[in-house]
């Protein structure tokens, strides 16, 4: 079991939150050439380190943490009254 290590964690959710911003915008994935939705850069990312560094749980909850951050600010924007 792989524990978490540095500031990985921290970065996915930074990382998924600036991706979950413009989610329907398309970039560049690291250094391929093709383009891919925004809203798939953080899994993509987090499978990658997964496949070449064995299972990184601390990806995956920075990755969920970040998805729960960003849709809890989408709700408590439309909660707030006009």
């Amino acid at each position: 079991m792989v524990y978490s290590a540095g500031i990985w964690p921290v970065f996915m959710v930074i990382f998924t939150r600036y991706c979950m911003a413009n989610p329907n915008e398309s970039n560049k994935f690291c250094c391929f050439p093709c383009l891919l939705m925004n809203k798939y850069h953080p899994f993509l990312l987090a499978f990658l380190f997964s496949i070449l560094g064995g299972m990184r749980i601390d990806m995956w909850m920075g990755l969920g943490a970040g998805l729960i951050i960003e849709n809890y600010a989408w709700i408590d924007s439309k909660l707030t009254p006009s």
